[in-house]
């Protein structure tokens, strides 16, 4: 039977009634891969995806906008976290940027090329800082510098190692000397973004960049708002006059303000959700997958997680199957290792099945590990994503069926993200991202599995060998050995527990035109305008 044949006999039966909306939805997706295919088989059928808007001229003006699960923990674009994002692509700009096809696309650069192990980037001449000082060379090498700053730099540290040299030929050129492969330099100038050198000292509050949008204040807790620069070096961009962001403690509540026309656009969306959202004639859904999946961290530090068999025997006991069912609703593929894409260089099938829910087999290795009546252990979260507490709560069902108890303190964004950065947690739910990228990148900016500050504590020689050779070595067959290994350390170790994979559903009132996002899922709201 072909697919064609499948969405015929899947229409009727939700015709028939012999299948619901949701068993429609979720088994058509994996059909289609498409949600905009499956928006155009149900009934009353409408255009669900955010195209653009078929040639149109957009409209300046109006303010977008635009609703976050929590609050920015800092407006500083070298100490990045996911919730932070959209206010870095708002105020700042990289040199170079990955396109969706992971190509390098030029932003703040006019051009670059790769000579053996030298990097030389040209810069665009013109381009002004929100303060009126003209973007030169000697911003990216003071960039380059605050980001190598393990006390400035954060996650963007490891990405400045396999760097060994920067120079300054002229005004409007830089000059990168590099160990291993080009990759290395590019995802850096990916990922930093440039900040104004004279205001660095309070980026963290008041940021100053060369970005489409200027700052204009922050409410902590509250909102955050930027006006149009009216300099920005994309001509006729941004197209809205104002961009608004405003923090929400849940989801349900983002939504409803969503459909009440209290804000544009919600940046991520319950996979509970989807079906709600194709249902509403004045909303529109994206889906990205964007190389992430949902996790546990576990500190290694902490007893009893200082035994590797304890942090084994938690693998064991999280249902991946029930959790993708129940809490992600059929949109999330169960996971047990980070590289789940077959094109990763770590990618091997033989892992798949490494961990498998098993209860018994747990129970096993806590005895073996000297706790045969389990033990009490914290799990903290972040109280504005719902998903995380939901499969935590599933965990903490099945782990209490074998003594163990697990206790979750759901935290709001301000007094949980200093606990995730100083590794201050027994396990932490959340996120994780980058496997769609150079495996570079996937060591050098997740907490879990960077050298630099690794905020489960993990560490170990040959695990820093591994590492550090897979970012030294350009030869593909080599690397795919090293990844593989480093793929069958973490889940041997433990100290990263993956459970599913995490597409990321935007939504957007019909109004919203020319969404975009960034390769990791962010919207890009300088393309975006208003019609109406």
């Amino acid at each position: 039977m072909d697919r064609n044949q499948e969405l015929r006999i899947l229409r009727e039966q939700l015709g028939d009634g012999v299948i619901t909306r949701r068993e429609f939805i979720n088994r058509a997706l994996i059909l289609t891969g498409s949600l905009a295919a499956v928006s155009a088989l149900l009934p009353g059928a409408r255009p669900c995806l955010a195209a653009a808007a078929a040639g149109r001229q957009p409209k300046p003006g109006g303010t977008l906008t635009v609703g976050k699960a929590g609050d920015f923990t800092t407006m500083d674009p070298h100490f990045r976290g996911a919730n932070n994002q959209s206010a870095h692509l708002t105020s700042f700009d990289p040199v170079l940027r990955y396109g969706k096809d992971m190509k390098p696309v030029a932003e703040l650069a006019a051009s670059w090329e790769v000579k053996e192990d030298k990097f030389l980037v040209k810069l665009q001449q013109g381009i002004k800082f929100h303060n009126g000082r003209e973007l030169v060379a000697d911003d990216v090498l003071f960039n380059f510098e605050r980001a190598g700053d393990a006390n400035v730099g954060g996650r963007l540290v490891d990405f400045t190692k396999p760097i060994t040299a920067v120079k300054v030929p002229d005004k409007y050129t830089v000059e990168f000397t590099f160990q291993g492969v080009p990759e290395v330099v590019v995802e850096l100038l990916d990922s930093m973004f440039i900040v104004n050198k004279e205001t660095a000292g309070q980026v963290k509050n008041r940021p100053v960049g060369t970005g489409p949008f200027k700052f204009a204040e922050w409410a902590p807790g509250d909102r955050a708002r930027w006006t149009r620069y009216t300099d920005y070096y994309k001509k006729g961009q941004p197209y809205v006059e104002t961009l608004v962001q405003k923090a929400y403690t849940d989801s349900e509540t983002q939504l409803v303000n969503l459909q009440a026309a209290q804000v544009d656009l919600i940046e991520f969306v319950l996979a509970k959700d989807v079906e709600r959202i194709l249902g509403d004639k004045n909303l529109k859904l994206v889906k990205a997958n964007v190389g992430a999946f949902w996790m546990f961290m576990v500190n290694v530090t902490h007893k009893p997680f200082d035994n590797k068999k304890v942090r084994q025997a938690l693998n064991y006991m999280i249902d991946r199957k029930t959790i993708s069912e129940k809490v992600f609703f059929g949109q999330s593929k169960p996971l047990v290792t980070p590289f789940y894409l077959q094109t990763h260089p770590g990618y091997d099938a033989k892992f798949e099945n490494y961990y498998t829910f098993n209860l018994e087999k747990a129970k096993q290795l806590l005895a073996e590990a000297g706790f045969p009546n389990g033990f009490e252990a914290t799990i903290t979260g972040f109280a504005a994503f719902q998903e995380c507490k939901n499969f935590s709560q599933v965990l903490m069902a099945d782990a209490a069926k074998i003594g163990v108890r697990l206790k979750l303190d759901d935290l709001p964004s301000s007094q949980a993200y200093p606990k995730y950065l100083a590794g201050d947690f027994d396990i932490l739910n959340g996120s994780q991202g980058m496997v769609h990228r150079d495996p570079v990148a996937f060591f050098a900016m997740n907490p879990s599995t960077r050298l630099n500050n690794n905020i489960t504590k993990y560490s170990s020689p040959e695990y820093t060998r591994l590492v550090t050779d897979g970012a030294a070595t350009r030869d593909l067959a080599k690397r795919k050995e090293i990844y593989k290994k480093l793929n069958e350390m973490i889940l041997d170790e433990c100290f990263l527990l993956p459970i599913a994979e995490y597409p990321k559903f935007s939504a957007m009132r019909s109004h919203v035109q020319d969404y975009s996002d960034h390769l990791d899922g962010f919207p890009i709201y300088y393309g975006m305008w208003l019609d109406k």
